[in-house]
């Protein structure tokens, strides 16, 4: 076994052989109870076995706690016993199963005169149902008490005694898995919890506050502070609260012991599941004041440096997210923390006592969000401050070393689809891949080309592709992938181009499709034709604009007829005046009807 020592904030590893085992703690701490530090933990170790003897005690088997003693003993056809496994999500290697008597002494489990306090705090997971942890039980009730073993009932066979207990709870089973939840306060009254808050067959986080001083004190749950009154307690329930009256025990008595019994049960058919057990003699509290983000935080296209200004916790988590509704860690819990983002959900991405991490394996032009919680303790002895408000942040966009403005997919002359683009600039990339499908699908699309090595230049550039491969008519969606030196990519696209087979029968006449059918050469320089047909006799208007919208050149022409016609354009707006590299929009005109084309001239 291994147990943790820190001494003055070094930490010690000792591996110790010990006649029993030895349970895990956190803190200040020397070893098999020499010094007693708070908070401590009992979780049962990882042992399987099972007691029944119902002539006998034992002190010997149930864990050696770090302070104070064990004990146990069963009544009629009563059982304790330490199961590994045990109930699915349920604690921490072995778990305590009690089963009820039916007749006669209870069957019980207590720890006593460890070192105790008239403040305490205590933490269990509790569940009750029949043996297998369902809700089948229909008989029995099972106790938890704590208080002072100054008349031996915690060490002893005998039942709870009011005058040296401070807690009573008791839970008496009914039909149909229904549980009716007390507590036992003064000399003889008896409450019942409002509500029904425990059923059968349900994990349960039982919380206890307790204060048997002569005055009200106060702890954080969640970083909200709570007052305690003299001589009461706050039970909470999986974070439900209930401030309830003390039994009647003397005012500033110690607690110093606990015990879980049970019995009246026909058929022995009531269990009670206990594990993870944490003890303090103070008022353990969640971290009061909250770790803050600051406002300004520095992010990449795939990462994010999360900084903050820490609370008062002795640690704290991160969690980031990719929804705005961030879950808070439960108490009790100390997930394990990777600075490497999953891609979808939230996820805890630091946990320690520093104020800042990295987060990287984010996607870029992403909205995140993150919430960081203070936190006492580790293990399953953990209290978060859950308050605090979440931030948003959004990655940048990851932008390739290339200004890319035009890319488009068109019938050349010859009938085949030309695939052209247009950058303005390019540094460190490597090339580009196109990309084909049928559908708009860009995921199962076909790789069509080789890698087309790119220019690097600061200057104007033109590419041009010419798919030779497709031999079906149809709509094609085309993408254009580009590719840098790191490894990054990006996509443009899709460019659809409509392609129809060629007519090959003698004699047939080709039909006309009014519109643009080609501009060649294209990109140009000074002059190119552009071919269009017209279904029908009558006036048509050519107009020509530049990337900025404005109209460079225009011009109406009169047809006698239906046909394939062409006009030449040497390049020159409206004035004469040769018009600049870029891109250009062609808008043939024919009544209502409009046609667009693009072009490039290139100098």
């Amino acid at each position: 076994m291994i147990i943790l020592i820190d001494i003055a904030g070094k930490k010690l590893n000792l591996r110790i052989s010990m006649k029993k085992a030895v349970v895990s703690v956190f803190g200040f701490v020397l070893i098999a109870g020499i010094l007693f530090a708070q908070p401590w933990i009992y979780d049962f170790g990882t042992d399987i076995k099972s007691y029944s003897n119902p002539e006998h005690g034992s002190f010997n088997f149930l864990p050696q706690p770090l302070s104070g003693e064990d004990f146990i003993r069963v009544g009629s056809s009563g059982s304790i016993n330490l199961e590994n496994p045990g109930i699915a999500d349920f604690g921490s290697g072995s778990e305590l199963r009690i089963v009820a008597s039916n007749t006669g002494n209870s069957t019980k489990a207590s720890i006593y005169n460890y070192e105790g306090t008239n403040l305490f705090y205590i933490r269990f997971n509790l569940l009750l149902g029949d043996f297998e942890g369902g809700n089948t039980a229909n008989s029995g009730t099972f106790y938890f008490v704590m208080g002072n073993n100054g008349n031996s009932n915690f060490s002893s066979d005998s039942g709870y005694n009011r005058d040296y207990s401070f807690t009573i709870l008791s839970f008496t089973f009914g039909e149909s898995g229904s549980i009716i939840t007390q507590y036992h306060w003064g000399l003889s009254s008896i409450g019942t919890l409002s509500g029904n808050p425990i059923s059968q067959g349900t994990n349960y986080l039982i919380e206890i506050w307790g204060n048997n001083t002569e005055f009200n004190k106060s702890y954080y749950k969640n970083g909200t502070s709570n007052t305690l009154n003299q001589n009461y307690m706050h039970l909470w329930i999986n974070g439900v609260k209930y401030s309830l009256k003390k039994a009647n025990i003397a005012d500033n008595k110690v607690i110093n012991s606990f015990m879980f019994y049970g019995a009246g049960s026909n058929n022995n058919v009531a269990n009670c599941f206990v594990d993870n057990i944490v003890y303090s003699k103070a008022l353990y509290s969640s971290p009061s004041n909250q770790a803050s983000f600051f406002s300004n935080q520095n992010c990449s296209s795939n990462s994010i440096e999360l900084t903050w200004t820490p609370g008062n916790g002795n640690k704290r988590i991160v969690i980031l997210s990719t929804n705005s509704n961030i879950i808070a860690p439960e108490d009790g819990t100390d997930p394990e923390a990777n600075s490497v983002f999953g891609s979808k959900g939230q996820q805890v991405v630091y946990n320690g006592t520093g104020n800042s991490v990295t987060v990287s394996g984010l996607s870029s032009s992403t909205t995140y969000y993150a919430k960081v919680f203070e936190v006492n303790g580790s293990g399953f002895a953990t209290m978060y401050n859950t308050t605090g408000n979440t931030i948003q942040i959004t990655t940048a966009e990851d932008t390739l070393p290339v200004e890319l403005s035009n890319f488009r997919a068109e019938l050349d002359y010859r009938n085949r689809i030309q695939l052209m683009w247009v950058t303005q600039s390019e540094t460190n990339l490597l090339g580009y891949y196109i990309y084909r499908n049928d559908v708009d699908d860009v995921t199962n699309a076909e790789l069509v080309s080789p890698l087309i090595e790119a220019t690097n230049n600061t200057s104007l550039q033109l590419y041009i592709y010419t798919d030779e491969t497709i031999n079906e008519a149809g709509n094609y969606h085309y993408w254009l992938q580009c590719i840098d030196y790191n490894g990054k990519e990006k996509l443009f696209g899709p460019s659809i181009c409509k392609y129809e087979l060629p007519v090959t029968v003698s004699g047939a006449e080709i039909p006309l499709r009014e519109g643009i059918t080609s501009i060649f050469p294209n990109p140009f320089n000074p002059c190119t034709t552009i071919s269009y047909d017209m279904d029908n006799a009558g006036l048509m208007e050519l107009a020509i604009y530049n990337i900025k919208g404005q109209k460079v050149w225009g011009k109406i022409l009169e047809h006698s007829g239906k046909g394939n016609y062409k006009y030449l354009w040497n390049g020159c707006d409206e004035k004469g005046k040769e018009c600049s590299s870029g891109i250009y929009t062609v808008i043939m005109r024919c009544g209502e009807r409009n046609y667009i084309r693009k072009m490039t001239i290139l100098q």
